[in-house]
């Protein structure tokens, strides 16, 4: 019989926490445990979430507060750790969460011990936006090093489409980049610890709008603010929810005061599923995205799993999940307006949101479930583990 293959799966962050690429790796790692032996490389262990069982973490990483020689310090001794646990622990092969500082740490202990290495990439490593200051490779130094990781790495993987031009201009090349879309662990939606809509006194005849994610440049949730203070009062008991945190929060709340709607918007701060983003995903009418960059957007897909409605830019993230018309409506970048126009037709039509709706949940079903992503992860490990 053949032993389970044993798989590394190194992140530069805490285990396990609540965050983007953090939740699919805590999933990924559970889902994989029943046939796999999964080893998880961290910064350090915390009590967010229970660690899945059968799974081994090491939290073996250093993170320097210290900007440009902490850095270089640190991930010396980033490097020499985890080869000592390469050396001890012998996986069969290793997967970086995202390319860059992780696949980066992993390269050259990977290469000296001959240990195939998978470098996963999420958005920001790879991704570009200078407009609104977004992408690691902003700074040269890091482009720099994030090319040497992707030349180095035996596969890189992208979870859309759409990241595969960055992931080229990046470094990558076409023969080694794989597309292996995220997925959800819908066991785990429900849970709640906090009754969030009791809280900001959401009543159930309301109409309730969702922006869900990081409060910051590339996500646009002005654009989302300023396209409300233009249909509130076309909507009958209206509220938009913006859950989320960021360095944008202040100035938000300066746009919700100046354009007088602050009684009709929501500020929650973070949500996790123990503080109600369930709860608000099940409660929402409609879910909006008006990003300008994005990977594969996680917010869409919990959106999809509820059966609500997405009104998304039509970047091509969103294109690549979005049947305009048909499971959500894309609209223009940057226009208030556009998105106005669509939250008021589907605010007028609870048919079509319902249709459309019911469209992305089935979407969602064929899709975008963990248990599919990581039957394609495993596939992934065992081809390049047999050919190294």
């Amino acid at each position: 019989m053949r032993n389970k293959i044993k798989v590394s799966l190194i992140i530069f962050s805490k285990f396990p926490v609540n965050g983007g690429y953090e939740n699919l790796v805590y999933d990924l790692a559970e889902k994989l445990s029943s046939k796999a032996k999964i080893q998880l490389v961290c910064t350090e262990i915390t009590t967010e979430k229970p660690i899945p069982n059968l799974i081994e973490v090491f939290p073996i990483l250093n993170q320097s507060k210290i900007r440009y020689i902490g850095f270089f310090f640190s991930n010396i001794i980033n490097m020499i750790n985890f080869y000592n646990y390469l050396r001890k622990e012998r996986p069969d092969v290793i997967n970086a969460h995202p390319s860059f500082p992780a696949g980066f740490i992993a390269l050259l202990p990977a290469k000296l011990l001959n240990i195939p290495l998978i470098c996963t990439s999420h958005g920001g490593d790879i991704q570009l936006n200078k407009e609104v200051g977004y992408g690691m490779k902003l700074n040269k130094f890091t482009a720099f090093l994030l090319k040497i990781t992707l030349k180095g790495t035996n596969i890189h993987t992208v979870v859309s489409k759409s990241m595969i031009k960055a992931a080229v201009d990046s470094g990558s090349e076409i023969p080694k980049i794989y597309t292996i879309e995220n997925g959800i662990n819908l066991q785990e939606t429900g849970k709640t610890e906090v009754d969030i809509l009791k809280k900001y006194k959401i009543e159930k005849n309301e109409f309730i709008i969702l922006f869900l994610g990081r409060l910051i440049p590339v996500k646009r949730p002005e654009d989302l603010i300023k396209a409300f203070s233009l249909i509130y009062n076309k909507i009958p008991k209206s509220r938009l929810i913006i859950a989320g945190s960021g360095n944008e929060e202040s100035k938000l709340r300066k746009l919700i005061s100046d354009l007088n709607i602050s009684n009709r918007v929501i500020l929650t701060g973070f949500v996790s599923p123990k503080t109600g983003k369930w709860d608000l995903l099940e409660r929402c009418d409609i879910s909006v995205s008006p990003s300008l960059v994005e990977g594969l957007p996680i917010a869409t897909l919990e959106a999809f799993s509820y059966g609500k409605p997405v009104i998304a830019t039509n970047i091509k993230a969103f294109t690549e999940i979005i049947k305009n018309m048909e499971t959500g409506i894309l609209v223009k970048p940057k226009s208030p307006e556009e998105l106005s126009k669509a939250i008021l037709e589907l605010a007028k039509n609870k048919e079509k949101r319902l249709i459309i709706g019911k469209r992305a949940k089935k979407e969602f079903n064929v899709r975008f479930n963990i248990q599919k992503t990581a039957e394609e992860y495993l596939k992934l490990y065992e081809k390049v583990s047999l050919v190294m």
